[in-house]
């Protein structure tokens, strides 16, 4: 999986060089991630649909932009076949939207992959209102996630028993207070139904 570099962003002209090195250098299959600015840089539906059309190992797509599900949506119909599978990504807050267009999966942060994949599960069953009910229940994690980042999914991963401490090595990235804390209790109590996995 490679998005386009960042820390100088391509033009749109320079980014189809990148993807036809990397398609040389291997005939593993390859993911374009195509992730929203600042941090990444955003392609459009036509030059995601050029690169799978043209370039033969690339066949898969993290979808990561503005208005996401839109752009699924736009690359599918410009790419055809050459699009062999997508996936969401924006830690899965949109991936109820992202299922109906066509997803094949979701590739969110790992705190409550089981959680995310009890909802997948229910909409592959066809079951939609339980996955709707299961989503309700994940929501306000994704957005308290959305406001502070790593410091969550770290905490919630030493609270899971998978990581040892929540210690963030980045700066800027908050420091979770009592608040916090109480508030993700609650969140996870709500939450506990769907986490499911193991990590004793």
């Amino acid at each position: 999986m490679a998005m386009p570099p960042y820390v100088r962003h391509p033009t749109a002209d320079e980014i189809p060089a990148f993807y036809e090195a990397l398609a040389r250098a291997s005939d593993l299959p390859l993911f374009l991630q195509n992730y929203v600015a600042p941090v990444g840089t955003p392609m459009s539906a036509q030059l995601v649909a050029r690169l799978l059309r043209e370039l033969p190992t690339v066949r898969y797509l993290k979808e990561e932009t503005q208005y996401a599900p839109q752009m699924m949506t736009r690359i599918k119909e410009l790419a055809g076949d050459a699009l062999e599978g997508m996936m969401g990504g924006m830690a899965g807050r949109y991936l109820l939207d992202e299922f109906a267009r066509g997803a094949c999966g979701t590739m969110p942060a790992c705190e409550v992959a089981d959680a995310h994949a009890a909802v997948w599960a229910s909409l592959d069953a066809g079951d939609e209102p339980r996955a709707r009910e299961q989503f309700r229940l994940l929501l306000p994690l994704l957005d308290y996630e959305a406001m502070y980042s790593v410091a969550v999914y770290k905490e919630v991963l030493r609270r899971r028993g998978v990581i040892a401490t929540a210690r963030v090595r980045s700066p800027g990235t908050p420091v979770l207070d009592a608040g916090n804390h109480r508030e993700l209790d609650h969140i996870l109590a709500a939450l506990a139904p769907l986490l499911t996995a193991d990590h004793s």
